[in-house]
């Protein structure tokens, strides 16, 4: 039997070609410090090895894809294009909100509420408009990121009959979710500082695989993972961020994905799509 066409070398292969990727990035800083590379060099070298293992990468998901889904009319009138946008909708807008009840109850803890005149002054529309290109860039982003790593990646390594095949493909994928964050830096994520955001991305991975798995839509999945960036943009451009981090609950980094506090709203965004998985899968239809 051809290794290529055995299900349960999936999760091998995948493994094999990380090992090589980590391999390849030790060697190149490796080979950097002998040889002591000038800065430009080892950055073009950097490029090389990630573009080039990102492509390898691609290619075979898409391979997968053509040669598992029938490419006809009949597939594209399957999706449930009415769907889309209601289900996007709700989850961006319960996401939204709930991140935000969750940073008023830190801000609260910290003496300094939503109402109070500090945050007034960080939340001035001055620093945030509508016609901001980054608030549809976010919606980009998502999109792009939950058809690679939710519509490709996650029902690649769906297979098999077994019982525990969902719980496998969503922690498999959600790693790699996390890994795929720093891929110029890869073997940096062996490091005891990145491991509180190894450990949010991971759980974020989780949330979206939830998310598609309860609704069966690739809509709500972005939508919940664009309402967690809108509400970090949000946070960056009004400086609430600098008000945030005053507690071990929200991280002493900048990137609050490292903060305990936000990781107990990704567990708690994920209970909630459980509950209201039959909801939304209704409303998607």
């Amino acid at each position: 039997m051809d290794p290529a066409d055995c299900k349960q070398a999936r999760i091998i292969w995948l493994v094999l070609f990380g090992a090589i990727f980590f391999l390849a990035a030790w060697g190149e800083r490796t080979g950097s410090a002998i040889v002591n590379l000038p800065v430009g060099i080892r950055a073009t070298v950097d490029y090389v090895i990630v573009y080039t293992f990102g492509l390898v990468l691609s290619a075979a998901l898409i391979r997968h894809v053509w040669k598992s889904s029938p490419w006809d009319t009949a597939a594209w009138t399957s999706i449930r294009w009415k769907g889309i946008l209601p289900g996007f909708a709700v989850t961006l807008t319960a996401t939204f909100l709930a991140a935000a009840a969750v940073e008023n109850l830190v801000l609260i803890l910290l003496g300094t509420p939503l109402y109070s005149p500090a945050v007034w002054q960080s939340l001035s529309w001055k620093r945030v408009t509508i016609f901001d290109s980054s608030w549809v860039g976010a919606i980009v982003v998502a999109t792009v990121e939950e058809l690679i790593f939710r519509g490709l990646l996650f029902n690649y390594l769906l297979y098999g009959n077994s019982r525990w095949r969902v719980a496998r493909a969503t922690v498999f994928s959600a790693v790699i979710f996390a890994l795929a964050h720093n891929l110029r830096e890869p073997l940096s994520w062996f490091t005891m500082d990145k491991a509180p955001l190894l450990l949010g991305l991971t759980l974020l991975g989780v949330l979206l695989a939830t998310a598609y798995v309860s609704t069966g839509s690739l809509a709500c999945a972005a939508g919940i993972h664009t309402g967690l960036g809108w509400i970090g943009y949000l946070n960056g451009r009004t400086h609430l961020d600098g008000l945030l981090r005053g507690s071990w609950l929200m991280g002493h980094a900048k990137d609050l994905r490292t903060a305990p506090m936000v990781w107990a709203l990704l567990i708690a965004l994920m209970i909630g799509c459980r509950v209201a998985g039959r909801r939304l899968r209704r409303l998607t239809e």
